[in-house]
């Protein structure tokens, strides 16, 4: 999963997520056809089809930089990740089913529908497998992350509904719902900030009055609603 990390000041605290989420998709097909809609890209940016788009279109579609931002790296309708020399493109969703693609240029490619809208874990590990034990790809390998010691008595100056995220106290634990009503999750302060990652904007008291929402295709800022 590729990494970013923030600087955050004495007046912010970071969490994450030791997972991944995706904005959900409408697009609806089989398998079977999501991929052989993949293999035609590859086919297009090389040159050898145009029966979708010519090769100047599917070029473009794979270039970062076309988004809301270039640290997004989104092309035309595809996050772009990887190196300049070995680039792959890739969407995923759960608007009602987790589904996930992932295509290199060079060839290789997958295609992970899954039967819920909580099967990102199954997707993850599977896209995982792919990338370790079949393919070889240099990306898409667990990320290490650093946990900080937080006193859990911190959490309840983070707790609060921040638009469509609602965050928890339980116990000891920070927990996230993201978006709200669906499964919790739990939180870990981080000293460096990875995807998904949140960080809290605190007041001088202490207390969080927004957060920033912070993914490898989205940075959102919401203010605290309650």
């Amino acid at each position: 999963m590729p990494t970013e990390t923030a600087q955050h000041s004495a007046n912010t605290i970071a969490a994450c997520l030791l997972g991944t989420l995706h904005v959900p998709s409408t697009h609806h097909a089989t398998a079977p056809d999501y991929a052989r809609f993949v293999i035609e890209l590859q086919k297009e940016y090389a040159g050898k089809s145009h029966l979708i788009l010519n090769q100047t279109t599917a070029r473009m579609m794979m270039t970062p930089g076309l988004g809301p931002s270039d640290s997004m790296r989104w092309g035309l309708g595809v996050h772009v990740g990887g190196s300049s020399s070995n680039p792959y493109f890739e969407h995923g969703g759960s608007g009602v089913f987790q589904a996930d693609m992932v295509g290199y240029p060079s060839g290789d490619g997958i295609v992970v529908l899954t039967n819920g809208g909580e099967g990102s874990a199954l997707s993850d590990e599977i896209v995982r497998s792919a990338a370790a034990q079949v393919y070889s790809w240099p990306d898409f390998h667990p990320a290490e992350h650093t946990v900080i010691s937080l006193s859990p008595s911190r959490y309840d100056d983070l707790a609060g509904t921040y638009d469509f995220i609602k965050v928890t106290r339980e116990g000891d634990d920070l927990m996230a719902e993201i978006p709200r009503g669906t499964r919790k999750q739990k939180l870990y302060p981080e000293s460096e900030t990875r995807p998904t990652t949140i960080v809290f904007d605190l007041n001088p008291e202490g207390k969080a009055n927004g957060l920033e929402f912070i993914t490898t295709i989205v940075h959102l800022h919401r203010d605290k609603v309650q």
